[in-house]
């Protein structure tokens, strides 16, 4: 009974891990997204060819390493919206039954952001499928991300009328 209740506090606390990966990352909270990583964490953009470049993201397939370079290439994406928001669905977790201190998971994250471009407002949505590595820091006893993948699957946008700013936070 222990282990499986271990196995159940591990899923958790992943599951814990990504939601707060999503709520910096829309809160603009760029030191607290870059804990999320390890200090060589890898950042893989996968965008498919024929979604290269493509405005308003403008994506291109490539790799960022490190904490802090992944933490200023994301601030980077996003700094053209008002407003962002991580959907987070399909998340799935499996725990290294060698190695107490690893595990990888996958997940489909549908991103919404508003822009503003030629004085209209923008809403501009992604789907991307996730797939991470994951290590528990024995320092801070907390997973951290070692690898992420974003395969971008598809991108749209259209205008949005009416638009206004509400601070909820």
């Amino acid at each position: 009974m222990a282990s499986s209740t271990t196995h159940l506090e591990e899923q958790l606390a992943l599951t814990h891990h990504i939601n707060n990966y999503g709520w910096f990352a829309d809160t603009f909270a760029w030191d607290d997204i870059a804990t999320c990583f390890t200090e060589d964490c890898t950042f893989d953009f996968k965008v498919a060819p024929d979604l290269e470049g493509q405005a308003p993201m403008n994506l291109n397939t490539g790799t960022v390493k490190g904490r802090s370079n992944t933490a200023k290439a994301l601030a980077f994406i996003t700094e053209r919206f008002k407003r962002t928001q991580h959907n987070i669905v399909n998340m799935d977790f499996q725990l290294d039954s060698t190695n107490t201190a690893a595990a990888t998971g996958r997940a489909n994250i549908f991103w919404g952001g508003v822009m503003e471009q030629n004085g209209s407002h923008v809403a501009v949505q992604t789907g991307s499928r996730y797939t991470w590595k994951f290590k528990k820091s024995a320092v801070k006893n907390r997973w951290e991300t070692d690898y992420t993948q974003v395969e971008i699957v598809w991108v749209s946008s259209s205008p949005v009328e009416g638009f206004k700013l509400v601070n909820m936070l």
